[in-house]
């Protein structure tokens, strides 16, 4: 389970003649909460956004990292949103450091913003 724990860094914006309004450098922090404590701790998403501003639906992504005790994940991600800034997915694949060397974390992720629920596994690295 993920929840918001503020607005963080707005980024940069800027619109095209399409109406679609393209946001560079957004971040957005987590606490999570997780059946595996390798995968609690301290979340950030720097993500970019295509926001189509006549429905409000989005293409989103970018790349997070993950730090506990343990170590860190970090890696990108990928995405929407559905229209009316409703159901957020992405799905993404992160690599472990410290004592997560050599394995990855292949998720996915829905839920409407502050809440969110990730699935996933833990799998041996490439």
């Amino acid at each position: 389970r993920l929840t918001a724990q503020g607005a963080g860094d707005p980024g940069s914006a800027s619109m095209d003649p399409a109406g679609v309004n393209h946001v560079q450098g957004r971040s957005t922090s987590f606490t999570v909460d997780a059946s595996d404590p390798r995968l609690a701790g301290d979340l950030t998403l720097v993500y970019a956004v295509e926001e189509d501003l006549s429905d409000n639906s989005a293409r989103i992504w970018g790349s997070e990292s993950l730090v506990n005790q343990g170590g860190a994940w970090i890696g990108p991600w990928e995405g929407t949103w559905d229209a009316g800034w409703t159901t957020h997915r992405w799905k993404g694949t992160v690599k472990g450091s410290g004592d997560y060397a050599g394995l990855e974390y292949r998720f996915t992720t829905i839920g409407e913003y502050p809440r969110f629920i990730q699935v996933g596994e833990i799998v041996q690295g490439d």
